[in-house]
């Protein structure tokens, strides 16, 4: 679970990484705090006549000459979520267990709106209603990455039970065990499990201290 211990020695190097993304992200947390605003909206009424005084230049109307921000600002606004949601597809394609069908079920909810994205129409496709789809999806990752750590727990500490005998049938410890994907990531407890070493912490406290 990469819990903090005495009887493994981390390397150092990995808070070299840790490191510069602290730094990226007060540095954005810095960024938006400088431009943060009251974010009013551009719009008057329903009706979606523009206010004549708009502050913020429109690259996507017109773009400046020799510029080449003004594109990748086109591309990141046009095509950024597209990319965003094929990585998240790729992601529920790629797992076998329930959260990879979240994810999914997601994608392709979001992705049946498709280019009516860009309508702003104020009953069916609202701006506040595609950002509930995302903060929907935003959500669900957030709690899957909660459920995951959560289940490390079973994996690193009770995952014997899986194999050994049991209350549930075989088959069906293993249909949990596959449905939840079920499993440790940390390599030192693994390695030492399948080679049949000794115990990490001695007089059996492993599960304890993995339990706390």
């Amino acid at each position: 679970m990469g819990l903090s211990n005495y009887a493994v020695d981390w390397p150092a190097e990995n808070l070299i990484v840790d490191f510069f993304l602290l730094l990226i992200a007060s540095c954005q947390l810095t960024v938006f705090r400088n431009e943060g605003t009251d974010n009013d909206s551009i719009f008057v009424n329903e009706d979606y006549h523009l206010k004549p005084n708009n502050p913020r230049y429109d690259f996507i109307a017109t773009q400046r000459h020799v510029s080449f921000v003004d594109f990748i600002k086109i591309g990141v606004f046009h095509y950024g979520h597209w990319i965003t949601l094929i990585m998240t597809l790729i992601a529920g394609i790629g797992g076998t267990s329930l959260f990879a069908l979240g994810y999914i079920m997601l994608t392709f909810w979001i992705l049946w709106q498709g280019n009516n994205l860009y309508v702003m129409n104020a009953r069916t496709n609202s701006f506040k209603s595609t950002l509930a789809k995302w903060k929907t999806l935003l959500s669900y990752t957030v709690f899957c990455m909660f459920c995951k750590v959560a289940l490390q727990l079973v994996g690193c500490v009770f995952l014997e039970w899986f194999y050994d005998g049991g209350g549930l049938h075989k088959s069906m410890r293993c249909t949990i065990r596959q449905l939840f994907s079920i499993g440790c990531v940390n390599t030192v407890m693994q390695a030492r499990k399948v080679a049949g070493a000794g115990p990490l912490f001695p007089g059996g406290k492993l599960g304890a201290v993995l339990l706390w």
